[in-house]
């Protein structure tokens, strides 16, 4: 089903009528400012985590119900999409690859030796199935322990990563 369509079947959240900003004890807040009504404790999630980090922000109350979605994050007011920002970053944490230094067979896993962008990382992968595609040169790869890396494109990594990669894909 095409995003415009699922969009379309549920309840927007105009950008330009709410602000979102932190409440008390870290808490998110949002309110209407058409109607001045305030939600305390919002939880915010992706409908396209690991496709669109950028659009279709999902809004629920601090029950769990769905207040709406929220198009584009970039349509927010500055304060509210930099609050939003960082939330995100917080839920959807998941460390970039940028050097792939060696991937080593070992007691049924492979042993992983990579740089990200926020230091070096060394994790075991099962196998090729806990290695995915989620773009045509996007790579998503999940360790025994659930942790989520990923190669944003395959393109960038310099030659010796993608020959070290070779081996794993």
């Amino acid at each position: 089903m095409p995003r415009d369509t699922v969009l379309s079947e549920l309840k927007k959240i105009p950008e330009d009528k709410v602000r979102i900003y932190n409440c008390k004890r870290s808490r998110l807040c949002m309110r209407d400012l058409e109607t001045g009504e305030e939600y305390k404790g919002i939880q915010l999630s992706l409908v396209f985590p690991l496709t669109d980090r950028r659009s279709f922000l999902r809004v629920c109350d601090s029950e769990e119900n769905e207040i709406g979605i929220i198009r584009s994050i970039d349509s927010l007011d500055e304060e509210s999409r930099r609050t939003v920002e960082k939330e995100l970053e917080r839920i959807y944490f998941i460390p970039k690859i940028v050097r792939v230094n060696r991937i080593e067979e070992r007691y049924g896993s492979r042993t992983w030796s990579v740089e990200t962008e926020r230091g070096p990382r060394v994790f075991d992968v099962r196998g090729r199935q806990s290695i995915r595609f989620i773009a045509p040169f996007h790579l998503l790869v999940k360790d025994i322990d659930g942790n989520r890396y990923e190669i944003p494109c395959l393109a960038s990594l310099d030659p010796d990563s993608k020959r070290v990669l070779q081996t794993a894909i």
